[in-house]
């Protein structure tokens, strides 16, 4: 929502409601800009807008305003050339809080983080919703959607010694992967170098994620699947890789703090799970509910159902995005759109706000 100062004629609000209205019917009904919560020298924010799919006319309506506009007279811009849809609402949702503001962002990490610890503890039959436009509504496992599948074994097995944070070579339980996948034990993510299909490979350690770290014998070990892996580092190219979902969400994270005049770690980051999927090269569409899509109003969060991992009655997807709102001045609140979702929206897409104009 634009936060627009009184006006002292119906003509200047009707011009200004005019060119919002171009906007909208342009760039994919308003979700191509957004708004910061007031910042110094800002009382009423910065106007930030997607790098593509925006409105000229009203990118120049807003400069004229100068009120929400920087220093340098240009409005923030949001990275969203890898984005199907294209708007700043899919990635980022201020969220106001106490004496401030946090900023909700989909994690592709999180989410895998998430279904890595069902597996491990044996619950990777937890169906999850996922779809495109082009896919259809797919209901699938934890374990189909986290773990490789080759010809019909799945590619996961146990550690047969225990590993040292030092090590290279890894005894397995029984010979598994390829060289050259990426693996998970524990939360380390390690890189198969040589030796696939043995049961003693040889590995890459620390080169990607968290440090590494011992692991005991008898520890889950498994390689990901190529929409996880993709999600979370690179889409594998000729050319040498292509920055996934989780890369880009990260750089932008990096751009806002510079954008709001924050060092670095200062802003108030809540990561939600979200996967995308790749529908083109270099170009993303949310795979399982963007709750980042959200409408923040009258003390409410309203959130489109996750549908994520489920198991005796819990949703984990939405109970880890729940535990996001900690200490914000709002509440979730999760509401079925999944019909919204199919259509490459969210529940920001499919609503509206009312709200009462600022007066000073």
């Amino acid at each position: 929502m634009i936060r627009r100062p009184p006006r002292s004629t119906p003509s200047n609000s009707s011009a200004a409601s005019d060119v919002y209205k171009r906007q909208a019917a342009n760039s994919g009904n308003g979700g191509a800009v957004e708004v910061t919560p007031p910042l110094p020298g800002h009382p009423m924010g910065r106007v930030m807008r997607s790098t593509s799919d925006y409105g000229v006319e009203f990118e120049s309506f807003v400069k004229a305003q100068k009120i929400q506009v920087g220093d340098d007279g240009n409005l923030l811009t949001v990275d969203t050339g890898w984005l199907d849809v294209g708007h700043v609402d899919e990635i980022v949702c201020f969220v106001p809080k106490p004496g401030g503001y946090a900023v909700l962002v989909p994690s592709p990490l999180r989410a895998v983080d998430i279904m890595h610890g069902l597996e491990v503890a044996g619950n990777g039959d937890a169906q999850m919703r996922m779809g495109t436009q082009g896919t259809g509504t797919l209901t699938k496992t934890v374990e189909e959607t986290l773990v490789r599948n080759v010809g019909g074994v799945v590619q996961i097995t146990t550690l047969a010694a225990p590993v040292s944070a030092e090590a290279q070579v890894f005894s397995l339980t029984a010979p598994r992967f390829a060289d050259g996948d990426l693996l998970r034990v524990d939360n380390e993510y390690v890189t198969v170098l040589s030796g696939g299909g043995t049961a003693t490979i040889t590995v890459a350690r620390a080169d990607w994620g968290p440090p590494a770290t011992p692991h005991a014998a008898g520890a889950k070990i498994y390689a990901l699947t190529d929409l996880c892996v993709y999600n979370i580092s690179n889409y594998p190219t000729v050319s040498g890789g292509e920055p996934g979902p989780q890369l880009r969400i990260d750089a932008l994270v990096t751009k806002l703090e510079k954008d709001l005049d924050l060092s670095p770690g200062a802003l108030d980051v809540r990561k939600v799970p979200v996967l995308f999927v790749r529908v083109a090269p270099g170009v993303y569409s949310e795979y399982t509910s963007d709750v980042v899509n959200c409408l923040v109003a009258g003390g409410l969060a309203i959130l489109r159902k996750t549908h994520g991992p489920q198991k005796a009655g819990t949703d984990y997807f939405e109970a880890d995005t729940a535990t996001r709102f900690a200490g914000l001045s709002v509440s979730p609140v999760f509401i079925d759109a999944w019909s919204l979702h199919m259509q490459l929206g969210e529940v920001h897409c499919g609503s509206n706000a009312v709200r009462e104009p600022l007066t000073s």
